[in-house]
């Protein structure tokens, strides 16, 4: 948006700070917020906060429900889903860019390497209504591997293609073996620039890879959200 306004307070009195006209009202820079002058006094430094929204509006979340192959294309909250996601792979796997074609390649040695294949390759289909894998050199379609293969496929490339900020992922231990749950958290924080974070059900899934939990009760009717420092 080219124009906005907010209140703040400086030395305890309110100001209105004005996204800057030519001429008067105050500037902003970086997040500094200044009052025109040669010296250009910075009156409010706004700067972590700014940078905060910046990488909130660079992140992604990536709901419960994350499955390749649901009918047609679109895609569920951030990600990317059904033949929209096939294409996206396949152009990013077989196109001219470097870049891309790493990145495809990046997520295939981490998914082979969660489930301990000795090789793994993954395709889109002829019609490219589907994804055919290659798995220790046999062929199988995405539907013949099971739901928790396919989440990672979609989960991993998506925040590879993306690269997002912050991941925020609800119920990242569905469809995954315990062994794999810990391992597949590990390996998403390495696709986000500042961090993740995570909803679970799972006490132990959270100890054992989180530096931070807050854990969310329900008392008489309402709901207490304490800290669980690890």
């Amino acid at each position: 948006h080219k124009s906005w306004q907010c209140d703040a307070f400086v030395d305890w009195m309110p100001k209105m700070l004005d996204m800057p006209r030519k001429g008067k009202g105050m500037g902003v820079k970086d997040g500094r917020f200044t009052y025109p002058s040669a010296s250009d006094n910075v009156i409010v430094d706004g700067m972590e906060i700014f940078s905060f929204i910046k990488n909130l509006r660079d992140s992604i979340y990536i709901g419960a429900f994350r499955n390749a192959l649901n009918e047609g294309g679109g895609g569920y909250f951030d990600i990317t889903l059904g033949t929209n996601f096939i294409a996206t792979w396949n152009a990013w796997k077989t196109g001219s860019n470097k870049t891309q074609n790493n990145k495809i390649m990046s997520v295939t040695e981490d998914i082979r390497r969660l489930l301990d294949f000795k090789q793994l390759e993954i395709n889109a289909s002829e019609d490219k209504k589907t994804l055919q894998v290659w798995i220790d050199n046999k062929p199988y379609h995405l539907n013949e591997i099971g739901a928790g293969m396919a989440q990672l496929i979609v989960v991993l490339a998506n925040v590879a293609i993306q690269n997002p900020a912050y991941i925020l992922i609800d119920e990242p231990e569905l469809n995954l073996h315990p062994s794999l749950q810990a391992d597949f958290l590990t390996s998403l924080g390495a696709y986000a620039r500042e961090g993740v974070f995570f909803a679970t059900h799972s006490v132990g899934l959270a100890r054992s890879v989180s530096e931070k939990i807050y854990s969310v009760q329900v008392l008489k009717g309402e709901h207490v959200v304490k800290s669980l420092e690890n």
